[in-house]
């Protein structure tokens, strides 16, 4: 892939340290197209830069600074490599800043109320949800090293406030809560760590490119903003936080349509990680699933409670853009079904009156959506977000004061649009629907004006998969030809899940980025004679 010049010279074990512009830089040549996945001009990804305008050296490079990046940086420090971590946003934390909490197996906390450290059934529940189109071995590494994993975290100054629920098919409470339900407050611990170990971070720092030697990658080059960085090292850890906010790489590796999804997470996860990986030879990106949780209007976030309102309530009637019912609406209760069934559809609309708007801000939320809206919370931001919504000419957000006035305005058929409403109406009033079974106690009619007509999507957290990897989170070609040199970690893993979030395995996405992020470090570690 890169016509390489680096010496060996210069990439043997050291602290991390910079070098001025002036310094030699046997930089590599630009990617030759063609050559395994190049680079490929639709990705974004900056030109290779010959010369870099500054260098650094390391034993290891570890892109990004999420759960996973952390990890990895730690791990492989605790073994005596010298670590650079380089992250693209000018903050710390990525996509687990936003997270509640992480899987985990083993933990004291589950020791204390007499949890068993055995995951095996809940790992067959996620298996079978999804249909196998799993790597197991991946699992076992998460799974089988979570009691060592999750006690050392909490060596690093990780607290936990309490345990969650367990998932839906089997009731083990792995979910282990960071505090205030928000995983900055691990970053902080873990940034704090790496500070006392002599890890070197970059912040505004985006890897752009992998340098290598031969086969084997030996450093990253970064867009530094005003400057070209390249990093020399032995071997580079991609924990970059998978795909969730690349409408382009979704569209095109995905059977999903982008135009159905609005994200949530952490700022500018476009998939660097996997680009890199293609284009250093891995193939096409492989296996990218899903994980969206919940629905919400764009662009309100998960904790809005104009996203509460609309997204997440079994009360609502949900049609399609023919004004057709499709779905049952009492499943946006399961948190990842509706996202199905919303890309089963160009669009969908979610409606309710007048009467449960006032039930929604005056008597709270008929269900909750994780903990960041519980229920019998009381929506009292709807109003306001609704005046910021239609003030700003939102193009998901419809008021009107009539059906056929809110028909049109949604851009749906009048006639259609009307009849669904009747015969939903109706359904109501007998207590039965026939048409999806629909638990009754969420039947509430659509007769009060004004009405309120809301374009939902589902919301993206998290987004797994893209660099294809085995259990030693190695970065390997479709023969399973290992990248020397260049290893994986959290949710630019693919293998992991097919294109649905299980919710079997509640924390999933943090558990994976621990467990591969410690796998990444041990092996890469060990792969620089630490």
């Amino acid at each position: 892939m890169f016509a390489t010049g680096l010496a060996a010279a210069g990439l043997t074990a050291c602290s991390p340290k910079e070098s001025g512009a002036q310094a030699a830089d046997p930089s590599p040549s630009a990617p030759e197209e063609g050559a395994g996945g190049a680079t490929r001009p639709e990705w974004g990804l900056p030109e290779f830069v010959e010369t870099a305008d500054e260098t650094m050296e390391a034993d290891i490079v570890v892109v990004g600074t999420g759960m996973a990046g952390f990890s990895a940086a730690l791990t492989a420090t605790e073994q005596g490599a010298s670590v650079i971590m380089l992250e693209k946003n000018p903050g710390l934390g990525g996509g687990t800043s936003f997270a509640e909490g992480l899987f985990a197996i083993g933990s004291p906390l589950q020791e204390e109320l007499g949890i068993p450290a055995d995951a095996s059934k809940m790992l067959q529940a996620e298996f079978s949800f999804q249909r196998y189109v799993v790597d197991s071995t991946l699992w076992n590494v998460v799974a089988g090293n979570s009691p060592e994993d999750v006690r050392w975290l909490m060596d690093q100054g990780v607290e936990f406030a309490e345990l969650g629920a367990g998932g839906p098919a089997v009731e083990i409470r792995t979910q282990h809560l960071f505090l205030e339900h928000r995983g900055r407050t691990a970053i902080a611990a873990l940034e704090k760590k790496a500070e006392e170990l002599g890890v070197t971070i970059r912040k505004s720092a985006r890897a752009v490119h992998l340098l290598k030697e031969g086969d084997k990658v030996v450093g990253v080059q970064a867009d530094a903003g005003k400057s070209t960085l390249n990093v020399n090292a032995r071997a580079v850890v991609l924990a970059t936080g998978g795909v969730g906010d690349n409408q382009d790489l979704i569209n095109t590796y995905t059977n999903r349509n982008a135009d159905n999804m609005y994200w949530c997470g952490g700022p500018n996860i476009t998939g660097d990680g996997i680009m890199m990986a293609a284009e250093a030879g891995m193939g096409k990106p492989y296996r990218i699933g899903g994980p969206g949780l919940g629905v919400t209007v764009e662009p309100f976030g998960i904790t809005s409670h104009i996203g509460a309102a609309a997204g997440m309530q079994p009360t609502n009637l949900w049609v399609n853009q023919n004004g057709l019912r499709f779905f049952n609406e009492d499943q946006v209760r399961m948190y990842t079904y509706p996202l199905n069934a919303i890309d089963s559809q160009l669009k969908t609309f979610s409606v309710f009156d007048q009467d449960m708007y006032d039930l929604y801000v005056n008597e709270g939320a008929v269900s909750a959506f994780g903990y960041y809206v519980l229920a019998g919370e009381k929506l009292t931001d709807l109003e306001s977000q609704m005046e910021q919504a239609l003030s700003s000419d939102n193009p998901y957000v419809f008021v009107a004061d009539t059906l056929e006035e809110l028909a049109g305005k949604m851009g749906v058929p009048t006639d259609a649009f009307l009849s669904t409403v009747e015969a939903y109406n109706g359904s109501v009033e007998e207590g039965v629907d026939p048409q999806f079974s629909k638990d009754p106690q969420f039947l509430k009619p659509v007769k009060t004006g004004p009405f309120y007509g809301f374009r939902v999507k589902s919301n993206l957290l998290q987004w797994l998969g893209g660099i294809h990897v085995n259990s030693n989170a190695e970065v390997i070609q479709g023969d399973g030809t290992v990248i020397p040199g260049l290893y994986a970690a959290g949710n630019d893993c693919g293998g992991f899940q097919g294109e649905t979030y299980g919710l079997n395995i509640p924390g999933s996405c943090q558990g994976i980025a621990l467990g591969m992020g410690r796998q990444s470090g041990r092996n890469a570690a060990a792969y620089v004679g630490k």
